[in-house]
């Protein structure tokens, strides 16, 4: 078993809600890196029902039962965790009844962004956590454990998880309430946008 699975095998672990019930008070950000799953997330914990937590901030992967049970009637948990987006067993068992939006970014501008990004010791996110995005969502695309990630340049490799993370959404629809947003219309249209989602929450 590598350690790509190992990791995995413990966040699945870790999202298991000793009562399902409770997920319906979390909501999941997902969706491509660099598609404005950021914006999205300030925007939703900018409203007073919603707090929230992102990638830093989540140390155990997902929420726990006591996060949740601490979440008064009618506010909810905001989750930002766009790198679990391949996870979608750990959510189906345990998040059955979880809120998901779904932000997806034109993939030009969405590549290019990802190209862009780099670390303090120069390493660039996508030959880095990038590949690592590509390993996590072949646990629900089984054909992208046959790439030769290694022969990919760094604009491939964006395309790769663009292109696979959209896909992800349609299987997501299959089991859950998912709304979807377009970062376009999201910076144009920011209420517009929000609307929906919000309604479904039945927030004002």
């Amino acid at each position: 078993m590598s350690a790509t699975d190992l990791i995995n095998r413990l966040h699945r672990t870790r999202g298991s809600l000793a009562d399902p019930a409770l997920s319906q008070k979390a909501i999941f950000v997902l969706g491509c890196q660099r598609s404005g799953t950021t914006l999205l997330y300030m925007l939703l914990t900018s409203h007073p029902a919603i707090s929230g937590k992102d990638e830093s901030e989540v140390h155990t992967g997902y929420p726990l039962d006591q996060e949740l049970q601490k979440i008064s009637e009618g506010n909810y948990l905001c989750y930002k965790i766009p790198t679990r987006t391949g996870e979608f067993e750990t959510f189906k068992q345990g998040y059955p009844q979880a809120n998901f939006v779904w932000i997806i970014r034109n993939p030009y501008a969405t590549i290019s962004s990802m190209k862009s990004l780099s670390f303090d010791d120069g390493s660039h996110w996508l030959e880095t956590s990038g590949i690592q995005e590509i390993e996590t969502l072949s646990e629900i695309f089984p054909t992208l454990k046959k790439l030769n990630i290694k022969k990919l340049n760094p604009a491939q490799i964006g395309a790769y998880i663009w292109k696979y993370k959209a896909k992800a959404y349609e299987k997501y629809r299959t089991q859950f309430q998912v709304k979807f947003i377009r970062y376009e219309d999201l910076l144009l249209q920011t209420q517009f946008s929000l609307s929906p989602l919000l309604e479904s929450l039945k927030l004002p």
